[in-house]
Formats: structure tokens, sequence, C-alpha cells
């Protein structure tokens, strides 16, 4: 497997690189990396129902659509991504526990109670701390997800819209959870890189 840490934080970059990886590299491969404040927006989600488009607009935050379906997220450089690009089995090529038991076991290692809940979400006793999405290409799985470690959960609140009254249509909407910063649960000498 080869294991890619990103240190550039541009989101366009970050998002289009996962991209190439799943589609120009053959071998399975691990990355993490971290973005400066952006939305980014699931496949079959409709923009202006999720983001506050306004709002980031004139703060200069980025709206970016990514490959893969699920929910919209809010990353910063509190915030770690990882994206998981293996080979897959046909059949079984889209397993949310099987791809997220990595990170789940590295937290429970650091003594959280963490867990898969729903399809797609990482939690610690019912808080949120990670969505996670998928997309196969061929034969092969990108899995990625978030990890709220130290985000701004304020600037992530304006952000992204929670309610979507104003909009009828077959788009998938993103749900509302309590979220949590895994800083909060860690000692105070762990840092974002020592989470995984």
């Amino acid at each position: 497997m080869i294991l890619i840490h990103r240190t550039d934080t541009d989101p366009y970059f970050n998002i289009a690189a996962e991209e190439y990886v799943l589609k120009h590299i053959d071998e399975d491969v691990f990355m993490l990396w971290t973005n400066t404040p952006s939305v980014i927006v699931g496949k079959h989600q409709v923009t202006v129902a999720e983001a506050n488009i306004t709002y980031t607009h004139r703060h200069n935050i980025p709206v970016i659509r990514r490959i893969s379906g699920g929910g919209t997220v809010y990353h910063d450089e509190g915030n770690l991504n990882y994206s998981l690009v293996v080979r897959g089995e046909k059949g079984k090529l889209v397993d949310y526990h099987k791809y997220s038991s990595t990170i789940i076991n590295a937290l429970q290692r650091q003594g959280l109670n963490a867990s898969l809940e729903g399809k797609s979400n990482l939690v610690v006793d019912g808080l949120k701390f990670s969505g996670n999405a998928e997309h196969v290409y061929r034969d092969r799985v990108l899995h990625h997800g978030t990890i709220l470690f130290d985000s701004d959960l304020e600037q992530l609140r304006k952000c992204i819209r929670p309610l979507h009254d104003h909009y009828n249509d077959r788009s998938v909407r993103s749900k509302d959870s309590r979220i949590i910063n895994l800083r909060e649960l860690l000692p105070a000498s762990t840092d974002r890189k020592s989470v995984v």
C-alpha cells in the first residue's frame, strides 16, 4: 500500500488528487490531507440547498463538488481528511464497515468509544466526528472521510444549511447531526496527525 501525506491545503487540488489516485494508480493507497476552509458537496446534492452560498461567497470559502455521494461537509485546517483507494471484490465493493474499521480501531486504541452509526457516520458516544462516502470506479473503491479534530464548528454551522424547507426535489439531503471535535475527548498533548 502506498501512504501519502499531502501537505498542500488547496481544496481544489486535493479533491482532484483523490480522483486521480482512484483512476490512475493501480496500487492500494491511503492518503491523509487537510484543506483550507471549504465546503465539499456530494455528487447527488443541490449546492444551493446544502451550502449557505451567500455566506461562503462573502467569506471567499469555495464550494466544491466531489465524485462520491453522501452529504455536504466542511473542511478547514482543524479537520483531517483521509482517503482509502483499494481494489475490491465484485459485488462487495461498497462496504462502509470494512473501510471505516481502520479509523474506528485507531480511536478505540486511544480509549474512545468510536463506532459506525447508520450508513456512514463515525461517532463517539453518539456524537458525530466523521462523515464518510464512497465511489466505485471499475473494480476500485474510493472510501473517504472527514475527521473533526479541532475544526471551527461555528464556521461549519454558518457554511452548511441543515434545513431544506425551500427546496423540493429528489436530491440527496444532508442530515443535521450533533457533532464534536475529537480534541475535546483526547489528551491535550494529542495532535491531529496522531489521531489515526
